[in-house]
């Protein structure tokens, strides 16, 4: 799974909502299929590229770093609350930038 997928892989995902092989339009089984069944998906050489991976939230990816460097929850420093952290990361609950989320 990828947050940058190739045009390609996005065109043949889309050509199996319109048409499923059956002159069906929109059968989500057929979808699903077809995204996790696509040799883009399933391609280890594919996950070696530099543009795969998955864009963390910038909640998840602190949380995340939080958690690797085990950050003491004690005391009066919080995480949240460091420097601008809502105004840096432009997360805060129902503020997304974007329709696409963060």
């Amino acid at each position: 799974m990828t947050s940058n997928p190739t045009p390609a892989y996005l065109e043949r995902i889309s050509s199996i909502f319109g048409d499923n092989g059956k002159s069906v339009r929109g059968d989500l089984a057929s979808v699903v299929r077809a995204i996790l069944m696509d040799t883009e998906a399933r391609d280890p050489a594919v996950a070696t590229s530099p543009g795969f991976g998955l864009f963390r939230e910038p909640v998840i990816r602190t949380m995340h770093l939080a958690k690797l460097t085990k950050m003491n929850r004690s005391g009066n420093l919080v995480w949240w609350d460091y420097g601008n952290f809502f105004e840096d990361t432009l997360q805060m609950p129902m503020n997304s930038p974007t329709v696409f989320n963060f």
